[in-house]
């Protein structure tokens, strides 16, 4: 009975350790680079052979869609495996250096459509792509900032 709790100790330890760093970059890195690839690869495509927009302004909710997918998948690898417990700070930092890398790749993204035959650059797709990043990365920075514990509420003016 005495090796059944060693055991269960040693389980729980081996529970708590993070995966090894080749996992971790793997796992974490890889859904990030395979939508950036595909930005990439949809952007490198001839205006004939994208499908028709149903509406005007459809193509700027794709672009957002895109960007912040990305971003909310380079904030996912930021801190897999584990997301509880992260600072405040380094959290909004975080959030920030993704959005300016964002707004950098869509950046790099439009003049790379700009040399594409029947595609141009647009400044309106660059602020789209900019909004959903930081958009998706608002509602990331919402829902894993850290919460107090106290869950009395408080009154006004008390502090």
């Amino acid at each position: 009975m005495l090796q059944k709790k060693r055991k269960k100790t040693k389980n729980k330890a081996l529970m708590r350790q993070k995966p090894p760093l080749f996992i971790r970059l793997f796992f974490g890195w890889l859904p990030a680079l395979v939508c950036a690839g595909l930005i990439v690869y949809l952007s490198s495509r001839p205006a004939r052979m994208l499908p028709a927009m149903w509406f005007a302004g459809m193509d700027k909710i794709i672009h957002a869609m895109e960007y912040g997918a990305l971003s909310m998948l380079i904030f996912r690898a930021f801190f897999w495996p584990d997301f509880r417990n992260i600072p405040k700070k380094t959290l909004t930092r975080a959030c920030i250096y993704i959005v300016l890398f964002c707004a950098f790749f869509a950046f790099t993204d439009e003049v790379h459509q700009s040399y594409v035959p029947r595609r141009a650059a647009d400044f309106w797709d660059w602020v789209a792509d900019v909004f959903g990043a930081s958009l998706a990365l608002a509602y990331c920075w919402y829902c894993f900032q850290p919460r107090s514990l106290d869950k009395s509420p408080k009154r006004f003016g008390q502090t």
